[in-house]
């Protein structure tokens, strides 16, 4: 028996994955979401996306995009930084999301 923990349940790394190469290397904290019909974030669509089959997962996955809603920087460049204030780290977060894809409001 394998050990280790079902390949859906381990961490990607970052450079083998389009959708995490350009985040940082470090930490973040924050969720999955999708948005709703209406353009706001909808636990129920997240739960259409998140339980269904593994056939049904790529047409899921076009039907109800989901992404990633980063509001922590836990770590970045090998440096901890859960030691300083949540404003410098979210002052941190905040500049290094100016390259990232679309965000929420």
């Amino acid at each position: 028996m394998d050990p280790r923990p079902p390949r859906h349940q381990r961490p990607v790394p970052r450079h083998r994955h389009p959708a995490t190469r350009q985040l940082p290397a470090g930490a973040l904290d924050g969720e999955l979401v999708v948005l709703g019909a209406d353009g706001r974030l909808s636990f129920d669509a997240l739960q259409q996306r998140l339980v269904t089959s593994p056939a049904k997962a790529r047409a899921k996955a076009a039907q109800l995009p989901a992404a990633y809603a980063a509001f922590d920087l836990l770590a970045n460049g090998g440096v901890d930084l859960r030691t300083q204030r949540w404003t410098v780290r979210r002052e941190r977060l905040e500049q290094l999301a100016r390259s990232w894809g679309r965000r929420f409001s």
